[in-house]
């Protein structure tokens, strides 16, 4: 698999999963997608948003069903500064409208063109006269439409079939620290599944928290997300992607998301966080809160009765017929929260990844070369002559005391190139020194026997 994905793929990759977790939900892939674009546009990661149509929507998710992942990739194209389609004179007429008139329709700029007789009727779609003015970068006006909300409670039927996971801020120990745990709870059964704590959202306790769970109970349909920071990274993107998991950022159009995890936050904070707030009794080391937290939902929260499901998380949680996706290699999952970025080394022999100066051997200056992160353990490892090698900050204080090599390299290269004409295996050679020869050889041989002169 190419690790060098591009932000398009995970874009249209997100636009896709979005599609793919309402189908799971029972729901058409027409029905979906008329859902999903209820708006005109697909919300992304970092709440970006982009227009796409219900038949490139459509494409897109028979793409990535037929051929995966990898099909989600753009193709390339060569980019024209002109259209290829409309004339010349139609172009600086649309220039000289849209210029003139800023507010003036694409339509009725053709249909005074067809007037003025530039183009005949029917000759230009308006869709090229369109992309031809945002090509030229001509101004565009776009109406929006009020619709109505048809937002549904709802939930998904079988167990992993959706799984929500949210951070919530609190505070621990006698000098009341900050941090923030992850859960992880399953839509349909509130069964929770795992949980990671952490001082502040990132992308690392995030994933080690879906590894947790995927390790204990398989991998999940749909993974629902907020728009934190520790959610937004694009590697979360990849390894979802490559695990087969569709993951969603949640907006306003997603309400099945934040009712059950905000609930279960308040819950929890009610319970047992606030408790933790300046209590000397309570470490605020990571291991010791997520054990505390941990004990609370998987002994105390998953068997206490729920009032909506008229019975316990774990007792629905057992007779949900949707069989586990357990996954059997262990090394195998790890392997896939492993990803390969590219950087340049610099002139010191160093890359510089996420503000942290991590030193490369020697020989890779200036070069291209591919780091392997693996996101679980925080490691960086370089392929360096058929061996993995673990890459760590340069020692400055080290580093600073010893010699430079460059140095002596140009010393002793000086002086070799001086002892190389006494201690040459042989005599250097050029044509006045073989003309020499050639006129006053010896005239005697090396073993001292004198030698006869060969005549011209």
């Amino acid at each position: 698999m190419d690790v060098h994905v591009s932000e398009i793929s995970l874009a249209r990759y997100s636009a896709v999963s979005q599609v793919l977790a309402k189908v799971a939900g029972a729901a058409s892939v027409r029905a979906a997608i008329g859902e999903t674009l209820q708006k005109g546009y697909v919300v992304l990661p970092g709440d970006q948003r982009i227009r796409v149509s219900p038949r490139t929507l459509f494409r897109w998710v028979s793409i990535f069903k037929s051929k995966g992942f990898a099909a989600l990739a753009p193709v390339s194209r060569k980019s024209t500064s002109e259209s290829v389609v409309l004339q010349k004179p139609f172009l600086d007429f649309l220039k000289a409208q849209k210029t003139a008139d800023n507010e003036a329709t694409i339509p009725d700029i053709i249909r005074s063109a067809v007037l003025l007789g530039i183009v005949k009727d029917g000759e230009v779609s308006r869709t090229t006269a369109w992309r031809a003015a945002l090509r030229a970068n001509l101004p565009l006006m776009g109406v929006q439409k009020k619709s109505a909300s048809t937002k549904r409670r709802f939930e998904y039927k079988h167990r992993m079939q959706m799984v929500l996971c949210d951070g919530k801020h609190f505070r621990a120990g006698a000098k009341r620290r900050k941090r923030v745990v992850f859960t992880f709870i399953d839509d349909s059964t509130r069964k929770v599944l795992g949980v990671a704590v952490c001082r502040a959202e990132n992308k690392r306790t995030f994933l080690r928290g879906l590894y947790k769970v995927i390790l204990r109970h398989g991998k999940m349909q749909c993974l629902y997300l907020d728009n934190g920071c520790g959610f937004v990274s694009k590697d979360g993107y990849l390894i979802c992607a490559r695990l087969g998991i569709h993951i969603i950022n949640g907006t306003e159009g997603y309400p099945e998301g934040h009712g059950k995890i905000e609930r279960y936050n308040r819950t929890q904070f009610a319970d047992l966080l606030r408790t933790f707030a300046g209590d000397t009794s309570v470490e605020s080391s990571f291991e010791n809160l997520e054990l505390r937290i941990q004990h609370y939902a998987f002994s105390v929260y998953n068997e206490r009765y729920h009032e909506s499901l008229k019975k316990s998380p774990n007792e629905k949680w057992k007779v949900d017929p949707l069989a586990l996706n357990i996954v059997a290699d262990k090394n195998a999952l790890a392997r896939e929260f492993v990803v390969t970025k590219k950087h340049k080394v610099s002139s010191a022999n160093t890359v510089s990844s996420g503000g942290e100066l991590l030193e490369m051997p020697l020989g890779y200056a200036g070069q291209q070369v591919d780091i392997m992160y693996d996101l679980l353990h925080k490691e960086a490892r370089f392929l360096h002559e058929g061996k993995a090698i673990l890459l760590k900050s340069p020692n400055l204080a080290a580093n600073s005391k010893e010699k430079r090599s460059g140095k002596n390299m140009k010393r002793i290269s000086a002086r070799e190139r001086r002892k190389g004409i006494v201690n040459s295996t042989g005599p250097i050679m050029t044509a006045a020194r073989m003309s020499f020869e050639k006129d006053y050889s010896p005239i005697v041989g090396p073993n001292g026997d004198f030698l006869e002169k060969q005549q011209d």
